[in-house]
């Protein structure tokens, strides 16, 4: 009789199913333990709690991380990997490229003086004559950022540069 089958049973080809749960090659009691826990990501596991490897955490290393928190409704699908909803991209989701009109004024909370036929980003209208942008109406932030009035970050330097308020499109 298999020394293996002393201890469980023969649950497939060269695999055990042992009588404490676990499959191994072999039940018998001096092998040493075996993890039960199914580790993903590259993970280990070591006396039934799994090891991540950089990037995963979790029971079984099944959740991503991402060490900068996606932003603007993204979400961390990978070792700092964001996904990111309509309208934003960048590493974390930071750049926001929607479209909308922009206004001049913002009066009890309500956004006023809608600049007639202008549709442009919230960054672009906050940067030059715009106190509010979009539907729905979102106010500008008192020192647009990362600039000061009159200028945008460029998308791929990110340094602070003038641009014409016709960038907006009629």
């Amino acid at each position: 009789m298999d020394l293996a089958l002393l201890d469980g049973f023969c649950s497939r080809p060269n695999m055990c199913t042992c009588s404490s749960g676990r499959t191994s090659p072999s039940c018998s009691g001096s092998l040493p333990h075996h993890c039960n826990l199914r580790c993903m990501n590259g993970g280990s596991c070591h006396e039934d709690n799994c090891r991540c490897q950089k990037g995963y955490t979790g029971t079984h290393c099944g959740q991503p991380v991402c060490e900068k928190a996606c932003q603007n409704g993204g979400r961390c699908i990978g070792p700092n990997r964001c996904a990111c909803v309509y309208g934003f991209t960048g590493v974390q989701c930071e750049r926001d490229y929607r479209t909308g009109p922009c206004f001049t004024q913002v009066s009890q909370r309500m956004c006023q003086g809608q600049l007639s036929g202008v549709v442009c980003t919230k960054t672009l209208c906050c940067a030059t004559i715009g106190r509010a942008w979009g539907h729905p109406c979102e106010t500008c932030p008192a020192q647009p950022h990362p600039c000061r009035r009159g200028f945008i970050p460029n998308i791929r330097t990110g340094a602070c540069q003038g641009e014409p308020s016709t960038m907006c499109s009629r």
